[in-house]
């Protein structure tokens, strides 16, 4: 799975552009995820909703489900290497994030200094100031109507997500690279020899005591 954020100040365009983008990835046959960071506190709590007397209990984590969609409610902050290790698909595209460690697309109507304080690993600009402007970032520009040359690009600079993540009692556990690699090719090695899954992609193995 590769993974990419665009990061931008409120009403930057950021949504119809990531709409856009993966529109275009999904017809090059890519699976694409997409993942919006918001500051709201609390989500989906309306008073006196069965889902809200949920999410307000005790319980850690919340289901949803219905004929055509499901949600699950962590009641916790998500980090990039979580929502890395639950989504499945080929591209997973972040609203957001600009304090990850991913590789950015910055999008803005006019360059604000104060917001981009910090933000690294910028690959790519897409804005409708022009391309006059002085920027801190020697990266590509685009404007709104590249989204084909925008969706090269993702192809192109996103993050590979390679490795292994292991949770436990619904706890992502903090592995050192050595554990890591080593808790990658024993598994690896074990269903490579299995019948129908000599080339696997991506592996999930749950056990339950």
């Amino acid at each position: 799975m590769k993974a990419i954020a665009f990061c931008g100040p409120h009403n930057s365009g950021k949504t119809t552009l990531i709409k856009e983008v993966v529109n275009g990835l999904s017809l090059r046959g890519y699976s694409v995820g997409v993942v919006k960071s918001t500051k709201h506190s609390s989500l989906f709590r309306e008073p006196g909703k069965d889902t809200t007397v949920f999410l307000d209990s005790p319980a850690s984590e919340v289901g949803l489900v219905c004929r055509s969609e499901s949600v699950v409610f962590y009641k916790r902050r998500l980090e990039v290497d979580d929502l890395l290790s639950l989504f499945d698909c080929d591209f997973l595209i972040f609203e957001g994030f600009r304090k990850s460690f991913l590789p950015k697309v910055a999008v803005f109507t006019s360059y604000e200094e104060d917001y981009w304080k910090g933000v690294e690993n910028v690959v790519a600009v897409v804005t409708d100031s022009g391309f006059s402007e002085n920027l801190p970032w020697n990266v590509p520009r685009f404007s709104r109507g590249d989204v084909d040359k925008v969706v090269n690009l993702v192809e192109r600079l996103s993050y590979e997500h390679v490795g292994a993540s292991l949770w436990v009692n619904g706890r992502r556990i903090e592995m050192k690279p050595f554990v890591e690699s080593l808790l990658r090719d024993v598994v690896l090695g074990v269903v490579r020899n299995l019948k129908g899954a000599e080339s696997p992609k991506r592996v999930k193995i749950e056990i339950v005591l």
